[in-house]
C-alpha cells in the first residue's frame, strides 16, 4: 500500500512538465515522399532560437518526441524530422 502511495505522490513530479508542452505532427513533403515530423513551438514570448532534431536509424520516435518537448520548454522551437517517409 506505502508502494502505491508514493507513486502516486510522485506522479505530478514527473509527468505535468511533459503534459505542459505537447507538440504535434506534421505532414510535409520531399517531392515525391510524403514525411511526418513533430513540431514542439515554444511558449515563451523570446524564442531562443530553433532547434531540428533527427532521429537514429530506427525513424522517429518518442525519444525524439520527448526531446522536442523538453527543448520547447526551455524556450526553443524545435521540429524533429522524419527522414524515411510516414509510417
Amino acid at each position: 500500500m506505502r508502494k502505491y502511495l508514493f507513486l502516486s505522490l510522485l506522479s505530478p513530479l514527473f509527468f505535468n512538465a511533459s503534459d505542459s508542452a505537447a507538440g504535434e505532427a506534421k505532414v510535409y513533403k520531399d517531392g515525391e515522399t510524403v514525411l511526418e515530423g513533430y513540431w514542439s513551438p515554444s511558449a515563451c514570448e523570446d524564442t531562443k532560437g530553433t532547434v531540428l532534431i533527427t532521429h537514429q536509424w530506427k525513424g522517429l520516435g518518442e525519444y525524439e518526441k520527448g526531446r522536442a518537448d523538453m527543448l520547447s520548454q526551455d524556450c526553443y522551437n524545435a521540429f524533429a524530422v522524419d527522414v524515411y517517409g510516414q509510417g
